[in-house]
């Protein structure tokens, strides 16, 4: 059985039925279709009569007397509304204050965008000067409307601001629509209130994404002007208006991330006229920004041959490197990608600049300081000095020049006023001007254009000052640098400005130089083998960094610094060194700076077998160093004279007591040991050897020096 079933009527001479559940009207095929109820003429009042006094009893207070004779979504209606408009059903019409109305206007701006041209359509097709249609928010407030000529007395009661829900206007089709978010209709006197009575009213919901209501979509009219495809129109022209919000959002969406990217993006057509430009591409272009219009890609480039021969070839083109003379007297340099549009409708530019290119490429391959003032690591005055005067450096773009031997720690130095500085989060790039063949080295630092030598790469590099855009590059070993890299580099300092090598252009540059070296620069300048001119420009601010032998007493702070990275970074527990390999440490002149304590403790670290480093964990070359400065100074007086050295210890001589050479020998070295008390130097001083040779001698005979310490 159908669920069409409590009444059929009849309209434009064609059988309808009406579904008391969800209220909808279809066309009855046939007429073999049963019905439970009685067939009713729409034009036959009886009907109607009979659901005006079923109204009338529910307002008498017999609410039985409805029940079966009005729909159920209706009569529930009027059980909710009937204690906020009372027996007198006197409608509490309310209307936001002008302020609350701007408010809620542009909080649905993109609701009415979509739904004003829907509407007029929707009127041209309905072409009834009775006809009344409604725009309403999700939240009930009236946003527009449409009222026919010969609906002027409506047109009075309906006001832009009003509040559409049951407690202020009834039992209305806009009001159940809100409550339900499904397509209602109501007819003649199942509206609760009498004026309403000869009007047939239509409300369908306007969805946005993930079945958020955004509004309702009602048409009000006469009820014999009811057709059947009514409701089939305002059904379509609610889902209409959804669909054009859904894609206006997209499109919104689209263009805010669009407007946010910081690449340029310009669209061409086949003739070089700007259909669109984001914020970023209107900003590399200097085009003004709308509603001014976009114009031509010649109106704003001095020469767009190239850009345009690139369009008409409708090639990708990816990463080029371009250089742009605006016509406003500016310059872009960017790196340049485009694709076309199908069907010959253009071109899509992706613009990059440059600069910033420069720095994810620099960041990429680890261009960024990492160490800080607090990692230089001493107490000796000679240090404190010249890390405040690093400090004063970090505080302006002076070009700074780093003296000191190998190993003292200059590019750490370097990394320090970087990171104190206001360019820290900018490009931080190292070049080692001693490392480089002196045939690259202007390439490296300068860049090249493509085919500007044999081998480069087809679309040109940038150097290294470009990498280094905004932020600071640091040339360590400067006083290695070819005179005619030195040539160029003067310019760079003096101009500002870098030219690439085959390159047409110079190119402006923003970057803080921080050079470093181990050589005497003034002797150099005096030899011939460096600019006169440009030591003077390097050497603004000197910072002298001094050697760990003139800070003997930062040493075992740095010893315990690179112990405590050490067991860190391997896991291996050590409490520390022993009193005598810190004697050693300081006593150490350490020719090879910060650099080779670091190797040291790392080493020792490593092939300790207790948990503290000790004598034996020391490398031989140190050890044998140490002997050969004590001998420089005592060792001729602490040997014994030859003639008190055991026979058995000169090689090539048999004792003639019995036993081998290498037998006595061992026996030898046991008691001059022991007699020492197993201390190796006093022992090796005493046979007149070095410390190392000693210990290769224990080692080669097997002899545990550890056990004979111990007594063992």
């Amino acid at each position: 059985m159908s669920k069409y079933r409590t009444c059929a009527f009849f309209v434009d001479n064609v059988r309808c039925l009406w579904c008391p559940v969800s209220g909808h009207i279809k066309r009855s095929s046939t007429l073999s279709e049963v019905f439970v109820g009685k067939t009713i003429d729409y034009r036959d009042a009886a009907y109607w009569k009979d659901i005006v006094k079923a109204k009338q009893a529910f307002l008498a207070g017999d609410q039985a007397a409805a029940e079966g004779r009005v729909r159920p979504l209706v009569l529930e209606s009027w059980k909710r509304c009937l204690p906020f408009l009372g027996t007198k059903l006197a409608k509490k019409r309310t209307c936001l204050e002008q302020s609350a109305l701007t408010h809620a206007m542009q909080q649905n701006r993109e609701l009415l965008a979509c739904a004003i041209p829907v509407i007029e359509y929707l009127n041209t097709i309905l072409g009834s000067s009775s006809t009344v249609v409604l725009l309403t928010s999700g939240d009930g407030v009236l946003l527009h409307k449409h009222v026919g000529t010969k609906s002027r007395a409506a047109a009075a009661l309906l006001s832009l601001g009003m509040l559409m829900g049951e407690e202020y206007e009834g039992t209305t089709s806009t009001a159940l629509c809100l409550r339900e978010q499904s397509v209602v209709e109501l007819f003649g006197a199942e509206h609760l209130i009498r004026e309403e009575e000869d009007l047939c009213c239509i409300s369908a919901p306007i969805f946005g994404g993930k079945r958020r209501m955004l509004g309702v979509l009602t048409i009000a009219l006469p009820l014999e002007l009811y057709h059947l495809h009514t409701s089939g129109m305002v059904l379509m022209a609610a889902k209409d208006i959804s669909d054009q919000h859904h894609l206006h959002d997209l499109l919104s969406d689209q263009e805010a991330i669009l407007e946010q990217v910081d690449t340029g993006i310009v669209v061409l057509d086949k003739n070089g006229g700007i259909k669109a430009a984001n914020c970023t591409g209107r900003s590399m272009l200097h085009i003004s920004p709308p509603p001014a219009p976009l114009g031509n890609i010649n109106d704003v480039l001095g020469s767009a041959e190239s850009l345009l021969m690139m369009i008409q070839s409708r090639k990708n083109i990816r990463d080029r490197e371009c250089f742009f003379n605006l016509t406003d007297g500016g310059s872009l340099q960017c790196m340049l990608s485009a694709a076309p549009i199908p069907n010959d409708k253009g071109m899509v530019l992706f613009l990059h600049e440059a600069s910033k290119a420069q720095r994810l490429a620099a960041h990429s391959v680890g261009a960024k300081a990492i160490y800080t003032f607090s990692s230089i690591i001493g107490e000796s005055p000679s240090l404190q000095k010249a890390i405040e005067l690093s400090k004063v450096a970090s505080h302006s773009n002076i070009t700074t020049l780093i003296l000191g031997e190998s190993g003292t720690g200059k590019e750490l130095f370097a990394h320090a006023i970087h990171n104190a500085s206001a360019r820290k989060n900018a490009p931080f790039v190292v070049v080692n001007c001693g490392a480089l063949p002196r045939d690259l080295i202007q390439s490296e630092l300068f860049g090249y254009d493509p085919g500007a030598f044999t081998g480069a790469q087809k679309q040109g590099k940038p150097g290294k000052f470009e990498l280094a855009e905004g932020g600071t590059i640091f040339l360590d070993e400067i006083g290695d640098m070819p005179l005619e890299a030195q040539i160029n580099l003067l310019r760079v300092i003096q101009n500002k400005e870098v030219s690439r090598i085959g390159g047409k252009f110079s190119r402006p540059i923003d970057v803080r130089i921080i050079a470093a070296t181990n050589k005497r620069l003034q002797q150099s300048v005096r030899d011939g083998s460096f600019r006169e001119d440009l030591f003077y420009r390097l050497s603004v601010l000197t910072i002298d960094v001094p050697p760990l032998r003139e800070r003997q007493q930062d040493v075992m702070l740095l010893a315990e610094s690179f112990l405590r990275a050490g067991v860190q970074a391997i896991h291996k527990p050590c409490r520390g060194f022993s009193a005598e390999v810190a004697e050693i440490f300081s006593r150490y002149p350490w020719p090879g700076n910060v650099r080779e304590l670091e190797n040291i403790v790392e080493r020792s670290l490593n092939i300790a077998r207790g948990d503290t480093i000790e004598r034996e964990d020391l490398p031989l070359s140190l050890l044998e160093r140490e002997d050969e400065d004590l001998g420089g100074r005592n060792r001729w007086q602490a040997a014994p004279a030859p003639g008190n050295i055991p026979a058995a210890v000169l090689p090539g001589r048999d004792t003639g007591r019995g036993g081998t050479l290498q037998s006595r020998e061992v026996e030898i070295l046991l008691d001059v040991l022991k007699a020492n008390g197993g201390n190796m130097r006093k022992t090796a001083q005493e046979l007149g050897i070095a410390r190392s040779a000693l210990y290769a001698k224990l080692h080669r005979m097997g002899i545990d020096i550890a056990a004979l310490r111990s007594g063992r």
